[in-house]
């Protein structure tokens, strides 16, 4: 167990004890199928406040040799069928909040990417002391415990997408930050220790330039199709909302706007996915405009940054 592989249940524990949640486990079976189905490297793209870090961390939790989650999951929706409990506490992860690390490293005057890689090399050494020697970087570190031992790793990349929107277009940190996505997922030898790769973001991947390092991802976001599937099992409707205020024994409802509630309108999660369909569409018009202009722009989030109010159409 340690701080960034294989990491304890702690935080998503201690979410599940608020007064208010709203249960998501049942995207571990929609994974567990992507999975069986070869499609290992998912990326989760929606605005803030939409549960992405918390989605992350239940993840960790589940699948984390760091933890035991028997317990946690056994009350929630999730199926606990045979896959299930088999993937269960069962792979090496590697979780890392990206932002977290390119802040620290600033504060310490230090080179981001070579500090997170380091942070990671450093505890897998402890881990394989026998074939790890500290010095190397880690897309080699995992291809060599890979093949040494066959074993595979989850790895979950909470706001990976900071450095991309952050930070200048031309800034040796950006650069060196998307070469390091290329050699840990681009790389022939990642189909071999990659057992799943999962990145949580705010803005929308696009397929040239800066993010073309992340290009053999399968993207959800909240304007695609597949909406109603993942409204479901990811509890990003209003409707999963009320749920959670019934859950709780709150009987206010969801409050719309003033002198409004969930039941005044016929499908509020539908009208919250039409809002965030036209938030991330904005956005994503807003970056490529930027890009047309100048494709060294620093492109910031605006949009999905800030606290918007929903309001019924």
């Amino acid at each position: 167990m340690g701080r960034y592989l294989n990491p304890n249940n702690n935080k998503y524990q201690n979410f599940l004890k608020e007064k208010y949640v709203v249960d998501k486990s049942m995207l571990l079976n929609n994974i567990l199928g992507k999975i069986e189905q070869n499609k290992r490297f998912l990326c989760c793209s929606r605005p803030r406040r939409f549960g992405k870090s918390v989605t992350a961390h239940m993840l960790a939790a589940y699948f984390s040799k760091g933890a035991d989650s028997r317990a946690i999951f056994e009350p929630l929706k999730c199926v606990k069928d045979k896959v299930f409990l088999t993937n269960l506490n069962h792979y090496d992860t590697i979780f890392m909040d990206i932002q977290a690390q390119f802040v620290k490293a600033k504060d310490q005057g230090a080179d981001p990417n070579k500090m997170l890689q380091e942070n990671a090399v450093r505890e897998l050494k402890k881990a394989y002391p026998g074939w790890i020697q500290g010095d190397e970087n880690l897309s080699e570190a995992l291809a060599v415990i890979n093949a040494e031992t066959g074993n595979e790793f989850v790895i979950i990349f909470d706001e990976w997408d900071y450095p991309i929107r952050e930070l200048a277009g031309n800034s040796r940190e950006r650069l060196d930050y998307i070469e390091f996505l290329r050699m840990m997922f681009k790389n022939a030898e990642a189909q071999d220790y990659v057992r799943l790769a999962y990145l949580t973001g705010i803005l929308p991947m696009v397929r040239s330039k800066g993010q073309s390092a992340v290009n053999n991802f399968d993207e959800y976001t909240m304007t695609d199709p597949r909406v109603s599937v993942r409204k479901r099992v990811c509890g990003s409707g209003l409707s999963a909302a009320a749920a959670m205020f019934a859950a709780a024994g709150d009987r206010r409802g969801v409050e719309m706007e003033p002198g409004r509630r969930h039941g005044d309108h016929p499908d509020p999660g539908e009208a919250l996915s039409e809002f965030a369909e036209r938030l991330l569409r904005r956005d994503s018009a807003r970056g490529d405009q930027l890009r047309e202009k100048d494709e060294g722009a620093h492109l910031r989030d605006r949009v999905c940054g800030k606290v918007m109010k929903i309001k019924c159409p």
